[in-house]
């Protein structure tokens, strides 16, 4: 499978570790729109519709797909306005399949 992590986020702020048949990815999430995109990508890795999420999470598709577009919401501005201000680092990580070039 491959997904465009380029788009994800600036690889300047990634943390990428190869083990065994594993890709783990550590991101730094600055805003909403990135923390969406990690979760999208750890998401689709999973195998798992927005649909599918939704349902195991009892909540509905269309909120799975306002988080993964970084939707603006007060929510959302306030936790970052917070982090930004008290000089909190937020991450994410999630362990990814890859393909080895051959």
């Amino acid at each position: 499978m491959y997904y465009d992590y380029d788009n994800a986020v600036a690889w300047r702020d990634a943390n990428i570790v190869v083990r065994g048949g594993a890709m783990k990815i550590a991101v730094k999430i600055k805003n909403p729109y990135t923390l969406g995109q990690i979760i999208q990508q750890s998401r689709m890795q999973k195998g798992f519709s927005q649909r599918k999420l939704a349902n195991m999470l009892g909540i509905s598709q269309k909120w799975i797909w306002e988080m993964e577009q970084g939707k603006p919401g007060l929510l959302m501005d306030r936790l970052f306005a917070i982090l930004e201000k008290t000089g909190v680092t937020l991450s994410a990580e999630f362990e990814a399949e890859y393909v080895l070039d051959k």
